[in-house]
This record gives structure tokens, sequence and C-alpha cells, in this order.
């Protein structure tokens, strides 16, 4: 199964308010027509930037899992995308900036199980490689980083979801790597920030990522989630 991140800026004329309601429904309701998601979570951003990292400037980022690569590929062909989801995106989404990224998800740590009303918070940092660092060494060396510091942090979910390598074998991804922190709250979050800073700092000022990245706290919506 192969999961797919579109970043989602807000059509710059709407407010905030208005772009997380439409974006939950009617969108949400909407998306529920495209047979070939297996799965799809919105990650609303809360207005408090995540510590330690630069905002991101996305104001959500949708997550859709599919059975293979080219199920997701193939989703702007789909009639029940074209007519209802993709035909209301120009209702709230900055377009020209909306950008999307194949993954394959590693779990470093599966934590209880989530339903569809789970409630939380979850850190998204979006992480790039550094010059001259390739993809298949970025890829083994921070997923060997995080699983090393996983403990200290502790995550109740944490997965890092890498640059799927057939997709990008010729070119760069927008992102080499997004990695998941879920907590139950944002007090749980910031107290974990508190506590392990040497492990947070490792994460994001490694000599294998270009920068601290971005970050993204956000609150999950869960419009397609089989409990199977």
């Amino acid at each position: 199964m192969v999961k797919m991140f579109a970043f989602l800026p807000k059509r710059p004329d709407i407010s905030v308010e208005k772009f997380h309601a439409h974006w939950r429904d009617p969108h949400g309701e909407i998306s529920k027509r495209i047979t070939t998601i297996r799965r799809y979570v919105q990650a609303h951003r809360l207005a408090e930037p995540p510590p330690g990292l630069p905002q991101s400037i996305y104001d959500g980022v949708a997550e859709a899992w599919f059975d293979d690569v080219q199920t997701g590929l193939s989703m702007g062909e789909d009639p029940n995308y074209i007519e209802g989801a993709g035909a209301d995106e120009p209702n709230f989404i900055d377009l020209p900036n909306l950008t999307f990224l194949f993954t394959r998800e590693h779990v470093i740590t599966a934590g209880p199980k989530v339903s569809v009303d789970t409630q939380g918070v979850k850190l998204l940092h979006l992480i790039n490689r550094a010059e001259g660092v390739d993809k298949a060494s970025f890829a083994e060396g921070y997923s060997a980083i995080a699983h090393e510091q996983a403990a200290e942090i502790g995550a109740r979910r944490d997965v890092l979801c890498l640059a799927d390598p057939d997709v990008y074998s010729d070119e760069d991804a927008v992102f080499d790597a997004v990695h998941e922190l879920s907590f139950e709250s944002a007090d749980a979050f910031l107290a974990s920030r508190d506590r392990a800073t040497d492990s947070w700092a490792v994460l994001a000022h490694d000599e294998l990522i270009d920068g601290p990245g971005l970050g993204l706290l956000a609150e999950e919506y869960r419009v397609i989630w089989p409990e199977a």
C-alpha cells in the first residue's frame, strides 16, 4: 500500500476558519465518493506553531492510502474525483501552491489501535535531505536516527514516511520524508519537547537533513477509516 500526502495552502481570499470548515464538510463528504481510496485523513493545522521548527506554509495536509502507486497517480482521471472533490478544490485551496508526495510508511511505534474517532494531535515534520546526501543514504540514516530517539520522545504513535523511491527515481520529491509523531494532546506534545530536548534536537538538526525542516502541528479528522 502507498500513502499520498497533499500539502494544502488555503486560498488567500478566505479565512482560516472557512478553509477548515469547508475542507471538513462539504469536501470531506464529497471525497467519500472516490472508491479507490482505502483511508483518508485530514490533518488540520493548529494556530500555534510547533516549538523549535519553522511553521509550515500549509494550512493542512491530506493523507490518502491507495493499493499501489499507479492507482494513486490515476486518481485525477477518476470521474468520482473529477466531478466531486476535484471540482470543489478551487473553492478553498490555493491550487498553484498545492503539492503532492507519494511515500512508503515505516512504523516505528505502532501504539494503541487507532479508531475513526481517536482524539489527539500530531506533529508532521517535513524534511529534506542535506546537500550531498543521496536518497538511499538519507533514507537509511534518518530511519535509524528516528528509531534511536523514539523511546525518549515517547510519542503515542511514530511513523516515518519516506518518499517512494520508485516514483522519484529520476527527480527530487517536494520532501524526502514526513515524520509523524502523535500525542494524546497538545500538552503531551509540549511535555515531550520539554523533557526530551536533546532527542528533539537530533531529529531537527542532524547532518543528514537540510536545516531543521518545517513543522505542522495538527488535529486529525478521519474521513475514510475502515476499522477492519
